[in-house]
């Protein structure tokens, strides 16, 4: 069985790295990519802005199916977003954006009351 993952920053240069690798391992499953509601990427197939052909995937803004997990690379604004949308779907969070304020770095220790997180920025 293959790990499900969702990721977060999808269309951005580390997104982008991610889906090429999960997708091209029989261990994950890319299920989602997810992007911010006005990115110029959204609707396009994942594997296809990653490089590495269609995989039947469109990015989007929702995470609108299942998944074992969320990789977030995004940016510093879109991390309580996908923090809040994590904890309500009680989806495990693995979050290593960069240069987050405190206010965000709290609302990643209160969503481990919910769900896992692993924050390695």
């Amino acid at each position: 069985m293959s790990v499900r993952i969702a990721f977060h920053g999808a269309a951005g240069r580390m997104g982008q790295r991610l889906v090429a690798l999960a997708s091209a391992d029989a261990a994950f499953q890319v299920v989602a990519a997810l992007e911010n509601p006005t990115h110029p990427k959204l609707g396009q197939d994942a594997g296809a802005v990653a490089g590495v052909g269609l995989i039947g995937v469109p990015i989007t803004s929702l995470l609108n199916v299942p998944c074992d997990v969320v990789i977030d690379f995004s940016v510093p604004a879109a991390v309580p977003g996908i923090v809040e949308r994590c904890a309500a779907q009680k989806v495990p969070l693995v979050v290593a954006t960069t240069g987050l304020e405190s206010d965000q770095v709290n609302a990643l220790r209160e969503a481990t009351a919910k769900i896992p997180v692993l924050w390695s920025p």
